[in-house]
């Protein structure tokens, strides 16, 4: 097999093992992984006072293209978790806010959650998942521009 093609299906292959054992383990109960990082993301925004946050930016901050992140959006208003709030000045914009329902859900697992990240990132180390980091975003921009050429 060609080594470039081999070490990328290896790569994908990795990515999905762990996304498999992230979602057959989360914490939150009917909650996949995508939800939950949207979920965190929406929760940490909102203890630092920002109560609604814009669907374009998230789906951005999310490395979403629009379309996906608003299938997850649909989901999580379907459970009640988030509500979407459109702007009285621009009906285009549109921002997310957790639902009461969804911080009890966050109060009750939080602390899980950053318990169960905090001992990966220590027993990686957090030198290894900052370069980590970097690299995978390196390779999703790489991917994304290769892809669009096609």
């Amino acid at each position: 097999m060609n080594e470039p093609l081999s070490k990328t299906l290896e790569l994908l292959g990795i990515f999905r093992t762990i996304s498999n054992i992230v979602k057959k383990d989360c914490v939150i109960q009917g909650c996949n992984y995508t939800e939950l990082r949207i979920l965190i993301f929406l929760w940490e925004k909102e203890q630092e006072e920002e109560k609604y946050y814009g669907c374009k930016e998230l789906a951005q901050k999310m490395m979403m293209s629009p379309q996906s992140f608003s299938r997850f959006l649909r989901g999580l208003e379907k459970k009640e978790w988030i509500k979407k709030i459109h702007s009285t000045f621009n009906l285009k914009n549109v921002y997310v806010q957790l639902t009461d329902k969804a911080k009890n859900i966050l109060k009750d697992n939080y602390n899980m959650i950053l318990y169960s990240t905090e001992n990966v990132i220590k027993k990686m180390g957090a030198e290894d998942v900052d370069v980590l980091i970097e690299k995978m975003k390196k390779l999703y921009e790489t991917i994304e521009k290769e892809i669009k050429k096609c």
